[in-house]
């Protein structure tokens, strides 16, 4: 046996996978970059901000926009990991990057009539990028295979929904009971993901890999502004 030929393909595929995430978190940076810019550039038009926060003001007009957003991102993914090219994948990307931004500009104006500093804001994605990097790091480096996680998470994802649109329906308000969990469960996404995508993702899919790890941040990220805006009322 050749030990030395084997070594040497050992490091090589250490390396290349090295290269692939690379990748994957240079793709997620820019995706974040791009969110911020596109979302301060809306809520920067009044007619914009004001026009949004309104037509979302009824859980009725809610709950058709969350079918809406699930049917992009059904879109967005499938162009994303089905596509037979690089600007397919990219083209999946930035259409779930637009649909994130939407979504979030009803919350983002009313977090921004209550706090207009953006301190509230800044303290959120403080916390969330905290809890991503410290997240990245025990599931990039843990030998534990967590792939057991990926059925609990489904469930948990199914369970979050149903109730969330029963919110909207009957009309009652999701406290801060769920946001925690719904914080929870979107940090043992995080863990399943990062790992699946270190150890199963083909080299070529790196912006594939960044949307899925993007949409996992994206809505950690709306459950911390939405129990940080919960707690702050209580004061």
């Amino acid at each position: 046996m050749n030990y030395a030929s084997s070594t040497d393909t050992i490091s090589a595929n250490v390396a290349e996978r090295a290269l692939f995430m690379r990748r994957v978190y240079g793709h997620l940076a820019l995706a974040l970059l791009a969110f911020v810019a596109l979302e301060a550039f809306l809520l920067s038009i009044p007619a914009v901000r004001f026009g949004a926060m309104k037509f979302a003001s009824s859980g009725f007009v809610w709950l058709g926009i969350m079918f809406a957003f699930m049917g992009v991102t059904h879109i967005a993914t499938k162009m994303a990991y089905n596509g037979a090219s690089r600007n397919a994948q990219y083209g999946g990307l930035a259409l779930f990057i637009v649909a994130e931004a939407l979504i979030f500009l009803p919350m983002l104006g009313f977090v921004l009539l209550r706090d207009q500093s953006g301190a509230l804001l800044a303290k959120a994605g403080f916390i969330t990028g905290g809890l991503f990097l410290g997240l990245s790091t025990v599931a990039l480096t843990t030998e534990k295979d967590l792939s057991f996680m990926q059925r609990f998470l489904k469930v948990g994802l199914w369970v979050a929904l149903g109730v969330i649109a029963a919110s909207i329906v009957f009309g009652f308000s999701l406290g801060v009971i769920f946001m925690s969990a719904m914080i929870i469960l979107m940090a043992g996404c995080i863990l399943y993901e990062t790992q699946n995508i270190q150890r199963t993702y083909p080299g070529e899919m790196y912006v594939a890999a960044a949307l899925t790890l993007f949409a996992s941040f994206a809505t950690m990220l709306w459950y911390v502004i939405q129990l940080l805006m919960s707690l702050s009322s209580r004061d």
